[in-house]
């Protein structure tokens, strides 16, 4: 740093050397005194008759600067030989330091946990369905009214029909939006749309098979009043969708997608799924194929019967039909739900070692294993408390991850 001379004596000033005889006539004795203050000596009786006092004070006092000449003689270069203070922190400070940062640090994690579950919690409850009051809903012709029981199965109330099925439409998308249009994407082979590429086999499968085709054709080949009754369903639908732009299911918020608008195809298209899923058929026509193709008709013929169970034996058991009710199953019924009041008899539980010892085992040969259906029975107003008949069905349906 290059400074002029005035602001050199400041700066000497400041660090404690002493000015005095600074200007002294003779040029010797000056430069003298520079040097010495070059070499940091106390110019302290710098113009003392007595060198040797001088020479002695000179010699004592060391200064923290140092000063030295350029070659122009007129401004001075300045390095200063003070000792810096250290960076380093104390380690007590140090720890301290480091402990409150740590505090800090946990401190916002906590409150971020807080804000994210409480967001959360926020956008999950925003979608629950409004179970009580009033919605004024366009595209009604007349006030419907949906009762929820304790379990929250909807009772629908309404005018006409098109008004019922617009009310289902709009209950069941308050229910499981992401359900059905998760359903309607799996039967149409749309899926790898929203979830990725793990699902291209699985699409391209269901476009093979073509279930919206059979869908469209069913629509395309319905009755006018069958039509209209699917139309007012998907209106109900879509009533509930726009109505609830910023309000969907927290499932739509984590794809990041909307639902498309319903269609009457789209509930024809669930029904066609649900024959595919029922449906075995196919599964076993392309294995009779296969042994038709290495064993030839006779053979498969013998293995597979046409007609009757008696036309070939032993491929297909005999039915059981004489077979008794078993006696667990005799016993006195008991009340599903208390709060059911006992109009809902039902028989009591048959453990596995039960049903294996009342029913005859299945062979081993047959066509295929032991079918798995639903259970639909009924009970006759006679032994019902309301004095009304009952009608129950049981679907049996496989376990699906989601479960569609």
């Amino acid at each position: 740093m290059i400074l002029t001379f005035r602001e050199c004596a400041k700066l000497r000033r400041f660090a404690g050397v002493n000015e005095v005889g600074a200007r002294s006539r003779n040029p010797e004795r000056s430069r003298g005194i520079r040097l010495r203050r070059f070499a940091g000596v106390n110019e302290v009786g710098a113009r003392s008759r007595n060198p040797e006092r001088s020479r002695g004070i000179d010699t004592i006092i060391p200064r923290p600067a140092c000063f030295a000449i350029n070659s122009t003689g007129h401004d001075l270069t300045i390095q200063s030989r003070i000792p810096m203070a250290t960076s380093t922190p104390v380690p007590a400070l140090q720890k301290r330091h480091s402990l409150v940062v740590a505090v800090c640090l946990l401190v916002a994690l906590l409150l971020a946990i807080f804000a994210l579950g409480f967001g959360l919690r926020s956008a999950v409850r925003s979608a629950l369905p409004q179970l009580d009051g009033t919605l004024t809903v366009p595209g009604l012709s007349a006030p419907a009214k949906v009762i929820r029981d304790q379990h929250g199965f909807p009772t629908i109330q309404a005018a006409s029909l098109d008004d019922l099925f617009f009310a289902q439409g709009y209950v069941t998308a308050q229910d499981r939006l992401f359900q059905m249009d998760g359903t309607r994407r799996f039967a149409a082979g749309e899926l790898s749309e929203v979830v990725g590429n793990g699902q291209l086999d699985h699409d391209r499968q269901q476009r093979i098979l073509g279930l919206r085709v059979a869908a469209r054709k069913t629509i395309e080949n319905s009755s006018a009043e069958e039509r209209s009754h699917f139309e007012a369903y998907a209106r109900g639908v879509n009533a509930f969708i726009e109505s609830h732009r910023n309000q969907l299911p927290i499932e739509f918020r984590i794809l990041r997608y909307s639902p498309k608008a319903w269609t009457s195809e789209d509930s024809a298209l669930i029904g066609a799924y649900m024959i595919e899923e029922l449906s075995t058929s196919p599964r076993h026509t392309l294995t009779r194929e296969k042994i038709f193709a290495k064993l030839g008709p006779e053979l498969t013929n013998d293995l597979y019967v046409n007609s009757s169970w008696r036309d070939r034996l032993p491929t297909v058991s005999r039915p059981n039909l004489d077979q008794e009710t078993p006696p667990k199953a005799r016993q006195k019924a008991t009340t599903s739900h208390d709060a059911l009041a006992g109009s809902v008899p039902i028989a009591h539980d048959l453990t596995v070692n039960d049903i294996c010892a009342e029913f005859p085992q299945e062979r081993v040969f047959d066509d295929r294993p032991m079918a798995l259906g639903s259970n639909s029975w009924v009970v006759s107003g006679a032994h019902t408390v309301t004095g009304k008949p009952l009608l129950s069905n049981d679907m049996h349906l496989g376990q699906q991850m989601p479960n569609l």
